[in-house]
């Protein structure tokens, strides 16, 4: 039976990897500019008195905050050295963290080509698909006969360099989002008290005003390509903007939030301010076409507070042609359950070779290369990259929610992974090995019950906090029984080598059976619980079939860095795996693919997953519940 720490249930994913990285990860940072978080037993009344000394101290003037998450957007003054004044800052007690205002940019690898009018893009496809954007075999207007003629339109929001809000395939398919409080208030008042006066179709965080106009292009792209999802962007009513009452109409609505300017570039305090617009205003779907190299502790909170909202959180995973495994890019490698990763495929389904991938950290591909859609201007033409591959998805999801409009951004992921296609060339390099297909995922999630909870995500047990990691990376290791580190050509971080992974240190972590996700969180204020992490002990029974040959073994104890696995039989590094977990009443079994990653003289073993397994996750949480009386 196992043993149990009271109180304690988390979801933390089926896996951790340890990537080390610097503080400031070398990444680009607005000068001058830092994101402070507080404790919460710092704050008196919601201000930030209990800084305010250190504030006045280094001369730091507060721009904002994010009551909600105590954190707080300060500037410094001119030509100061922002990283020792972060180093300063956390030495102040009432200070959880402080980072710098660190700098994404947007995922697109082309600018605009083949550009065109909407009358030669209507002549040029004339007589064939209504889904103009890509001949990759989606089945996205197969999934339009699917969509229900009424309901409530779902809300994208696309973050990003803006739209043209005078595109006609905006205007006359009456795609953007209204904020009808603000439209039908009084102008120059917040009528609606989100913070925002005369936000009628959404906000422009670079220049903070109500007209999120594209600078750029790169976002009316981006949102033709959701919008074109649903619906043909070709095939335009003649009515004018003003008639937007009538039944051909699109039933994905965008929501423009501009927080990357007219050279693609954003900040992070810009990024989490529209993540939290989004999600305040009714967004279910966030897409995320942009990305950078630096962990920010500030925005992974911003993208779990999207998750606590019930949304789908898409992001692109990158144009480097890197293995996100190693070399992680965020939002996209966030590890919070409602993120989904996408990698950028060809229309024949080969992974393109500029996008970036990882078999245990991006989800699936999607089509990114010359995609067709909206440029301003009321044009027409191709991009590739990520950026282009991650707004199909957020397009799929947005038709699914709109179908099931109570489902949780979480199980949206778990069909859109589920049923999307199985294509080799992508076996290695995404978590699913698939790429998307419109109706498969909009049938299954027609008939699909919707799931009443989702599992719990806690942050500071996350790998990608900065506490949890630093305190991994100074030991040198993980947990006691997986802890050795990919041993690849060169023998250590910065070596060369294939897949990325001799570039790093990386921790591979399952924990099996139903302690998957039992959070082993150290209790600070107790010196015995300093040590890295928790080992409970359990004794359970296994069986395991390695390369086509059951081996009954059994597990002594398990632990959020990895479980240990006896067996009487060798296993090699790379042996395919069945393991069967037994239910804690016996009643009930699930079988879970993956492989072993690691082993230590041949006595505990650590198995990786093959996929995400949500549905196992959710079975095995309800399985916590039913042993620890939680």
């Amino acid at each position: 039976m196992f043993k149990f720490y009271p109180k304690i249930r988390n979801f933390i994913g089926l896996s951790l990897f340890l990537t080390s990285f610097s503080v400031f990860a070398g990444g680009e940072y607005v000068d001058g500019e830092l994101i402070v978080k507080l404790k919460s037993d710092q704050v008196i009344k919601g201000s930030t008195k209990a800084f305010s000394g250190m504030a006045n101290k280094l001369g730091l003037s507060l721009k904002g905050s994010w009551k909600s998450m105590n954190l707080h957007h300060y500037k410094a003054t001119a030509g100061a050295d922002v990283e020792a004044l972060v180093k300063e800052i956390e030495s102040d007690p009432a200070v959880e963290y402080a980072e710098p205002n660190y700098k994404f940019n947007k995922a697109s690898l082309t600018s605009f080509s083949n550009e065109a009018s909407l009358s030669e893009m209507q002549e040029a496809f004339s007589g064939g698909s209504s889904f103009t954007q890509t001949s990759a075999r989606v089945d996205a207007e197969d999934a339009w006969a699917e969509m229900s003629s009424s309901g409530i339109d779902t809300v994208v929001a696309v973050i990003d360099t803006g739209l043209d809000m005078d595109h006609p395939s905006f205007t006359k398919l009456c795609a953007i989002w209204n904020n009808e409080a603000e439209i039908n208030g009084t102008p120059g008042i917040d009528d609606d008290r989100n913070g925002y006066v005369d936000d009628f179709h959404g906000w422009n965080f670079v220049a903070n005003s109500n007209s999120p106009e594209d600078d750029d292009g790169h976002g009316t792209h981006v949102s033709g390509i959701v919008l074109g999802s649903s619906i043909d962007i070709l095939n335009l009513p003649s009515h004018s903007s003003e008639e937007c009452k009538g039944t051909y109409q699109a039933k994905i609505k965008i929501m423009p939030l501009k927080f990357l300017d007219g050279n693609g570039s954003g900040a992070t305090s810009n990024a989490i301010q529209a993540i939290y617009y989004a999600v305040n205003n009714g967004a279910r779907i966030l897409n995320n076409s942009w990305g950078g190299g630096s962990y920010s502790r500030a925005l992974h909170e911003a993208v779990a507070y999207s998750y606590t909202r019930k949304s789908v959180f898409v992001a692109a995973a990158g144009n480097a042609g890197e293995d996100n495994d190693s070399t992680p890019m965020f939002p996209s490698s966030y590890d919070v359950p409602n993120v989904i990763s996408v990698a950028a495929t060809s229309s024949s389904d080969y992974k393109a070779s500029f996008s970036n991938y990882g078999a245990f950290s991006v989800h699936l591909g999607s089509p990114g290369v010359a995609i067709y859609s909206t440029i301003p201007g009321a044009y027409y033409g191709t991009m590739s990259g990520t950026s282009m591959a991650a707004p199909f998805v957020a397009g799929l999801a947005a038709m699914i929610s709109r179908e099931q409009p109570n489902m949780y951004g979480y199980q949206i992921k778990d069909i859109i992974n589920s049923e999307s296609d199985s294509v080799s060339s992508l076996s290695n390099y995404t978590v699913t090995g698939k790429r998307l297909n419109f109706h498969d995922s909009m049938v299954s999630a027609k008939a699909a019950s919707v799931w009443a909870e989702q599992p719990s995500y806690d942050i500071s047990l996350s790998l990608y906090d900065r506490e949890v990691a630093s305190a991994l990376a100074s030991s040198g290791a993980g947990c006691g029984l997986v802890k050795q580190l990919y041993r690849g050509k060169g023998g250590g971080p910065g070596a060369g080598g294939s897949g990325g992974l001799s570039r790093f240190f990386m921790l591979f972590a399952i924990m099996i059976p139903a302690g998957l996700w039992i959070a082993m969180r150290r209790r600070k204020e107790d010196p015995t619980y300093r040590r890295e992490h928790e080992r409970y002990k359990v004794d359970s029974k296994v069986k395991l079939n390695i390369n086509g040959r059951e081996v009954e073994g059994s597990m002594a104890s398990i632990s959020m860095g990895g479980a240990g696995v006896n067996v009487e039989h060798l296993l090699d590094m790379g042996s395919v795996v069945t393991l069967k977990i037994q239910s804690p009443d016996g009643n009930g079994e699930i079988e879970v693919d993956g492989h072993i990653v690691w082993s230590d003289g041949e006595q505990s073993h650590g198995i990786r997953f093959a996929s995400t397994a949500d549905r196992v996750k959710s079975m095995l949480g309800r399985w916590i519940e039913v042993v620890s009386g939680a």
